[in-house]
């Protein structure tokens, strides 16, 4: 006998999480009618880096919700083109264990009255136009909405094609290593062939380090031993169509630093508000979500990092990598707006860096 429910949310990560988390909080009267499907069982290995922004912090404490098993940062240490330097911001954010932080978040979903199955693959999807036939390794479900919260490999891509550039990383936990002080970004790899950055972070279990490809291969002595697939998020990722939505890494990380966690979090938010104004008026369109989406800071980040990705990891990464660590503009601004997310902002002041590094630089050829 099927289950008839509301809304199915495909992915049990940060995204179909806080989609789980907003239907409790803004519509506690659905969230009997609403069941997150996890193919593994918590916790489970995920390849990332474990770093959350200030904007993914901030988004837990609006749900009350405090991981204290990270590390809070407020600085980062960034190097390039032989040279090193240090941002700080006045906002925390927070390194984590991926595996450990996902559990922990299921639980509080849980504990917040939504029911989650784990070790349930969702095996086929079809839909005649009112509602979702979804067969599971756990069962036969339906329901009249979809939220693909389920990533690069998800089986919502065969209904929505990804249409980001898929990217490489690799990395691995060292236990035995000594731990940076903050967490290390290493632009020093850019160069032709290859762009992208080495990353050692402070960790839980140790030091968190691997390497984020923008482009180019990696080589035999980089030999972590985790690899996995990035989806960057693309203005033509399609949002959402007739009963299904999108959140999280099925629209995209961030272009710059495969960012995903914060971003995953403030998708899931925008789609569940998305759909609870579906369920309610009895549609199964969600016609303000690219708005919302576009509007949001996660939107404007996501646009403007990936204009800065195309510069910085393009024909001439040693101009920006100079840019990053040898102009004294660009560390001052960047502190004051944590980092780089809020960048997207101050966009002016960016415009102003570039032209103080053209007086002292000048331009290379065909930029």
């Amino acid at each position: 006998m099927k289950k008839e429910l509301k809304a199915l949310i495909i992915g049990g990560g940060p995204a179909g999480l806080l989609v789980g988390l907003t239907f409790s909080r803004f519509a506690p009267e659905l969230k009997r009618e609403i069941l997150i499907f996890e193919k593994e069982k918590y916790p489970h290995f995920k390849p990332c880096g474990g770093a959350i922004t200030p904007e993914g912090v901030k988004i837990l404490k609006k749900f009350r919700l405090s991981y204290d098993k990270g590390i809070l940062f407020k600085s980062v240490k960034i190097v390039a083109a032989e040279r090193s330097q240090i941002y700080t911001g006045d906002k925390d954010g927070l390194l984590v264990d991926r595996s450990d932080f996902d559990r922990w978040l299921a639980l509080k979903t849980r504990e917040n009255g939504i029911e989650i199955m784990e070790n349930c693959p969702v095996k086929d999807l079809k839909y005649d136009g009112r509602r979702w036939e979804i067969a599971t390794g756990c069962g036969n479900f339906a329901a009249e909405i979809i939220i693909g919260a389920d990533g690069i490999r998800g089986i919502t891509r065969k209904i929505l094609p990804l249409k980001g550039k898929i990217v490489p990383l690799k990395m691995g936990v060292l236990e035995d290593k000594e731990k940076p002080d903050i967490p290390v970004f290493d632009f020093s790899i850019n160069g032709k062939h290859r762009c992208g950055y080495r990353w050692e972070f402070p960790s839980p279990g140790g030091v968190n380090s691997g390497i984020y490809l923008f482009s180019g291969k990696f080589k035999k002595e980089e030999d972590f031993p985790y690899g996995y697939a990035e989806h960057l998020y693309s203005p033509w990722n399609p949002l959402w169509a007739q009963g299904i939505i999108l959140a999280g890494e099925r629209v995209g990380v961030d272009p710059l630093l495969g960012e995903g966690i914060a971003p995953a979090m403030e998708m899931g938010i925008l789609a569940a508000r998305a759909v609870i104004f579906a369920l309610k008026k009895g549609i199964n369109i969600f016609p303000h979500y690219y708005q919302s989406f576009y509007s949001s800071k996660t939107g404007k980040k996501l646009r403007f990092n990936l204009v800065l990705a195309q510069r910085l990891y393009g024909k001439h990464p040693e101009y920006w990598n100079t840019l990053i660590t040898e102009n004294d503009l660009f560390p001052k601004t960047v502190s004051r707006y944590n980092y780089y997310g809020e960048l997207y902002k101050h966009q002016l002041d960016i415009i102003k860096i570039l032209l103080y590094q053209f007086v002292k630089k000048g331009l290379p050829r065909n930029l």
